[in-house]
């Protein structure tokens, strides 16, 4: 009897190994197209208001001891009006503190916004982002303070024309003269200024493209922790308000992502020349772009971590947001650019942002509307989109602030503005955006060829395993 306790285990073995078989089929890679589905509804719109702010004593130009030093300057010569200005000008530049004035103190502000990307990984709200994305580089720092100065040194340097129009009429500084002029006020009154830098941050969730510019909202969030600008740790997490949003899967690590040379990879964003191209309507802004391309190598940087290069193209605005393989896992967040090349794109790999992750106590998890949202996709690409079109219509009932099953129900209903558009989504977006590549098939006519393929390998198997055991039990009956 043992031989055939020993066949029987041979057969239970092979059907097992052909379902596992069978199974792995199952776990293939997404298409550019289920990859872009899956992520959009979490992939954000990350969007930070600087603002710069400072009490100012602002001065006053003495203009009594300006002309009395200038009549002094020429003794008893008397200068040509031309001569006078040319002095007047140098009289001062020479020596600005000497004829400013501490006046009555007003209050100075500038802001200026910048623009990125991000992704939600826990149903709460949690975002992963870029540093420099949420803190201001210190060029952009002064530049706003700057700017609040702006209208304070021409109103500066209006007085010291009207001064010369009262002692030489028909007379003003030239173009060259007012720049040098309005250079030393404006280093002056930095020099007076203690300015203090605020931000405001929030996220705007991506639209239904047939929706309008009403449903476009900018949640505020609280940024939690976050690193330094590159080649700093550059991570940030952020908190939107309490809520059940969407989310996407973080690979496990570097290591477990399946990310080599050679792989395919996928960056979703939103461009800020996309975002802020006047060609666009409104609405159409918060609709994020995937970009695709391959990895070209891992880099291992001088603070320990790494980072993923990658021809995939990204652009300003593109920063933070997610970076996917080929299982629509994320495995990296799209960070810079090198300067003057084509195609050498790097993304700060997951393993860090999971450590910033753990530091403050977060574990990423799926959501139940993404739970819900992946069954109704699944149903589409299999065909079943009478099915398909109940569940994203529950979705948008019960999820009215997530544009994509909205967008669903405009497609498989052929009614309302948007019908038609998701259809023509890869071909109609502009130039650097999300294009399906030519070997790719519909995912829904391949997913159905090869679910059934798996079907009929199943089906092969366990009908060779029952005859296998008919025949073994009659052949022990008949001993």
């Amino acid at each position: 009897m043992q031989w055939r306790s020993r066949i029987q285990l041979c057969f239970l073995c092979f059907v097992l190994a052909a379902c596992g078989r069978s199974g792995s089929q199952h776990a293939s890679n997404l298409t550019a197209t289920q990859i872009a589905d899956r992520a959009r509804p979490a992939t954000v719109e990350v969007v930070v208001e600087f603002k710069a702010e400072s009490d100012l004593a602002v001065p006053h130009i003495d203009a009594l001891k300006l002309v009395s030093d200038l009549v002094a300057s020429f003794g008893d010569r008397k200068p040509e009006t031309e001569d006078a200005l040319s002095a007047l000008l140098e009289l001062f530049l020479r020596n600005p503190d000497a004829y400013l004035a501490a006046g009555e103190t007003r209050k100075v502000s500038s802001s200026f916004l910048s623009q990125g990307s991000g992704f939600i990984v826990t149903p709460n709200g949690y975002v992963l982002t870029n540093a420099h994305v949420v803190q201001p580089s210190d060029a952009d720092l002064k530049e706003a303070a700057l700017d609040s100065l702006a209208d304070l040194v021409k109103a500066q340097t209006d007085e010291i024309n009207a001064l010369i129009a009262r002692i030489m009429p028909g007379y003003q500084l030239d173009t060259e003269g007012s720049r040098k002029f309005a250079l030393v006020l404006l280093e002056n009154d930095i020099a007076r200024s203690k300015f203090q830098f605020t931000r405001e941050v929030g996220i705007i969730m991506p639209n239904a493209q047939s929706a309008d510019a009403r449903h476009i909202k900018l949640l505020p969030c609280d940024v939690i922790k976050i690193g330094e600008p590159t080649p700093g740790m550059d991570v940030a997490v952020l908190k939107a308000p309490d809520g059940e949003y969407p989310t996407v899967p973080l690979s496990p690590g570097l290591n477990e992502s399946g990310v080599r040379p050679g792989a395919d990879i996928y960056v979703m964003g939103y461009p800020g020349k996309v975002a802020f191209q006047p060609l666009f309507k409104t609405e159409s802004h918060i609709q994020p772009s995937l970009t695709v391309g391959h990895v070209s190598g891992i880099q291992d940087t001088a603070g320990g971590w790494q980072d993923i290069q990658m021809d995939a193209a990204i652009n300003p605005g593109n920063s933070g947001g997610p970076v996917f393989n080929a299982r629509g896992e994320v495995v990296g967040l799209a960070t810079f650019q090198m300067k003057e090349t084509q195609g050498v794109n790097f993304a700060i790999a997951i393993d860090l942002a999971r450590n910033f992750l753990n530091a403050v106590g977060v574990q990423p998890s799926q959501s139940r509307f993404t739970e819900r949202y992946t069954e109704a996709l699944q149903e589409y690409e299999r065909g079943g989109h009478g099915r398909a079109l109940i569940l994203f219509r529950n979705l948008a009932v019960s999820y009215p602030g997530i544009g994509a099953p909205r967008e669903f129900v405009s497609e498989l209903t052929a009614s309302g503005p948007g019908a038609g558009r998701r259809a023509s989504y890869a071909q109609s977006r502009p130039s650097g955006a999300f294009q399906r590549p030519a070997s790719q098939a519909e995912p829904s006519t391949r997913t159905r060829s090869r679910h059934f393929g798996s079907f009929l390998f199943i089906a092969v198997i366990v009908a060779v395993a029952l005859i296998s055991g008919i025949v073994l039990l009659v052949t022990a009956s008949r001993q």
